[in-house]
């Protein structure tokens, strides 16, 4: 979709754009257990216990490493201390780098 922006300041805590591959990769590892543990469950059903999310994967290892919260307002203030108006270019160009750098922020 061209021009979406985020309706919530979430981002990643690294640069990773996607965890994609990641969750392809934990997902196969859940199948793969919960496949296994039917396979033992056989002999005794009451004996079978669903494979927890927590047992296969850690957030904290995927590429994104977590999310945390970037507030507009901090945004805004990073992009005035990236794009000061004392530097040797006229206000006007400055301000519309601004504007550039925080709707690429924003971008999805």
């Amino acid at each position: 979709m061209a021009r979406s922006t985020r309706k919530t300041p979430i981002y990643g805590i690294t640069t990773a754009r996607s965890e994609a591959e990641d969750k392809r990769l934990w997902h196969g590892r859940m199948r793969a257990s919960e496949r296994e543990r039917l396979h033992h469950a056989l002999a005794d059903p009451e004996a079978h216990l669903t494979t927890l999310v927590r047992e296969v994967s850690n957030r904290w290892s995927m590429d994104k490493d977590g999310r945390q919260w970037w507030p507009w307002h901090r945004q805004a203030l990073r992009a005035e201390q990236r794009y000061s108006l004392n530097r040797d270019r006229p206000d006007t160009e400055t301000i519309r780098l601004r504007q550039r750098w925080l709707a690429k922020q924003r971008s999805k």
